[in-house]
């Protein structure tokens, strides 16, 4: 397109693995990490990577306190005595058994000023930045096993006081991705925009 942003949206990908896969929490506004296998696999296809059907690799169902799901923590303590929830369902996916990951750091709650980093066996030698919202938390775990080095940061980050570093990091990089949930894609071209002024200064 003109902008020259190539636009990833895996609505129909997400769609057809709901046959198989719960990908979202039933109780908060987030993609579970079946959600955040099919995001990432959406990524590599978009730049001409091999990817992994979902259905090929070993799995462990986990059951997820429904009372730290965002939608729950929105209700009172009376609502949530009536409303009763059970359990929400995420999934361990034994990805990319032949990688193994050399050192993480920041990994933890993926907040809007966290810096999530990650070397990892991978030899092709290629580096990923990757600019979301808490969405990225469920996509973090396949994306940093197909790429030697890997940052995840907060859309934010760059428009930061402290915003040099991943400033440097995304122009050394061979990988920039913008990520924004449904809710919330209208800021996107908003953030693009800023993103380019700060590259432009920075260089």
């Amino acid at each position: 397109n003109k902008t020259g942003f190539v636009t990833i949206y895996p609505e129909a990908e997400l769609s057809a693995t709901k046959n198989y896969f719960q990908t979202h929490y039933r109780l908060d506004t987030h993609w579970n990490h079946a959600g955040g296998f099919i995001g990432a696999q959406a990524i590599l296809k978009a730049l001409g990577m091999e990817t992994t059907d979902i259905r090929t690799v070993k799995y462990t169902p986990v059951s997820v306190d429904p009372y730290q799901m965002d939608l729950t923590r929105m209700l009172s303590k009376a609502e949530q005595r009536e409303f009763n929830p059970k359990y929400d369902i995420d999934y361990t996916f034994e990805y990319r058994p032949d990688i193994q990951i050399s050192s993480q750091s920041g990994v933890g709650n993926f907040s809007s000023s966290d810096i999530e980093r990650s070397v990892s066996t991978n030899e092709n030698g290629k580096s990923i930045v990757l600019l979301g919202d808490s969405l990225r938390e469920a996509v973090f775990p396949f994306i940093q096993k197909e790429f030697t080095n890997t940052t995840f940061a907060h859309v934010n980050s760059v428009t930061s006081n402290n915003s040099e570093q991943i400033i440097d990091e995304i122009l050394k990089s061979d990988v920039l991705v913008l990520s924004r949930g449904a809710r919330v894609s209208d800021t996107v071209y908003k953030i693009a925009q800023n993103l380019t002024k700060a590259l432009k200064n920075a260089k």
